[in-house]
């Protein structure tokens, strides 16, 4: 029993060593991550409270040899009501801080500091950013060969998600973050990365025969880098 508890123990660990075992590297990414670890402490503080509770029934009410049967009671009003109120304000702040958090992930700015529309298809991703004066830069990444886009660090950039055919699922790990692309939906949402870096993107949603080979890369450089990377593309596509 023992060897079992503790394979127990150690297999709810595999998460992470640590609470922020992804803190994001957008700043909603961030508040999703800041929110999970809020989540672990409020489950560590809850399962703590109900262990010492088990535990110290355990020993201070345990039958010894000279003891009699205890009284035993049927009700008691106030542990009752106690106990099932805490919980409901446990879940209620929970619930709370999630709508504050899935609000603030979903909110776009009036003025964002570029455009990025992103279709996905069987089998690949089409990245178009609008560079003014009716040029685009295009990239498409496909299983022949896996492209990566850049984003500009410390800037936000929207996101205007469809899909082509089938539904799919715009995933960027490093960002806390994923959204449909569904025929005939347009999903928008912002991005503003915080940290440069290359990160891997990919379709989190069983779509068909080469879904897991609908990779992407997203590199986040600073805008200076990015603005020559864009206008180079856009020339590349004209």
């Amino acid at each position: 029993m023992g060897a079992l508890a503790a394979l127990a123990v150690a297999l709810t660990g595999c998460r992470s060593w640590r609470f922020e075992n992804n803190p994001g590297v957008t700043t909603q990414g961030q508040r999703i991550s800041h929110m999970f670890v809020g989540f672990d402490i409020t489950a560590l503080a809850v399962g703590g409270f109900v262990w010492a509770l088990i535990f110290w029934c355990v020993l201070r009410y345990r039958r010894r040899s000279n003891d009699q049967w205890p009284k035993q009671t049927r009700y008691n009003i106030p542990w009752e009501v106690a106990y099932t109120i805490a919980p409901v304000f446990v879940v209620a702040a929970l619930f709370g801080v999630t709508v504050v958090g899935e609000n603030f992930v979903d909110k776009v700015v009036p003025n964002p500091d570029q455009q990025l529309t992103v279709t996905a298809f069987q089998w690949g991703w089409r990245f178009d950013f609008p560079v003014g004066n009716g040029q685009h830069a295009v990239v498409v990444s496909d299983p022949s060969h896996f492209q990566t886009i850049e984003l500009p660090e410390g800037q936000t950039t929207r996101v205007n998600l469809v899909s082509a055919d089938v539904v799919h699922n715009f995933m960027v790990s490093a960002f806390n973050f994923q959204r449909y692309a569904q025929p005939g939906v347009t999903n928008v949402f912002d991005f503003t990365p915080t940290k440069t870096g290359t990160y891997i993107g990919r379709c989190d949603f069983f779509c068909g025969l080469h879904h897991d080979l609908m990779i992407f890369y997203v590199k986040v450089v600073p805008p200076a880098q990015f603005q020559t990377w864009v206008h180079q593309h856009a020339k590349a596509a004209t």
